[in-house]
């Protein structure tokens, strides 16, 4: 979701988009990430399992492209 917002905000130019995966990636790092952990869901304030393999690529996918999309490298050192 991160990528796609992402790159719909560099095709489109609106803030919308960028703001609402920025949005994504704090609530991502606030709630889903614990100790270099990686969770994949989040319900009634309870973390799901522990990702996997796939789920590091994605969010480093969206990341990437988030830090393109604002020009911001912060996104790149997490």
């Amino acid at each position: 979701m991160i990528a796609a917002l992402s790159q719909l905000a560099r095709v489109t130019g609106r803030e919308v988009y960028s703001n609402t995966a920025i949005k994504a990636e704090q609530f991502l790092t606030t709630h889903l990430e614990e100790n270099d952990r990686l969770f994949v869901s989040w319900r009634d304030g309870q973390r799901g399992s522990v990702g996997f393999l796939d789920d590091y690529a994605y969010t480093v996918l969206g990341l990437i492209n988030l830090s393109q999309a604002t020009q911001n490298d912060e996104y790149l050192t997490h």
